[in-house]
């Protein structure tokens, strides 16, 4: 039914470097939710590890879809800066990708 955001547009450099971050162009969004059809609200933060099989299965799909689509995308694996939010940047074929 719905996406949840955190936030997209944010002038930054990426943490730890001197190298302005993909929201620092608002070229990256942050997905932190889903909220299904039937009212269910699914967060990265309690389900990526905690949540039920299927809410798991969930995140891990949308995961592995937002790879085919955008060129970067990172996931409670990549980091714990990142234990909360599925990180979407660019557009997939643009050449170079990273997903994880």
């Amino acid at each position: 039914r719905s996406v949840e955001t955190m936030g997209s547009y944010n002038c930054r450099n990426v943490a730890g470097t001197n190298r302005l971050s993909a929201h620092g162009t608002a070229s990256a969004v942050d997905i932190g939710a889903f909220v299904l059809q039937d009212g269910r609200r699914i967060t990265v933060l309690a389900g990526w590890y905690g949540g039920t099989p299927a809410e798991q299965e969930f995140l891990r799909t949308v995961q592995r879809s937002a790879c085919r689509r955008f060129s970067t995308v990172l996931s409670p694996e990549y980091n714990a800066a990142h234990r909360d939010h599925l990180h979407l940047e660019g557009v997939a074929g643009s050449g170079r990708s990273f997903c994880r």
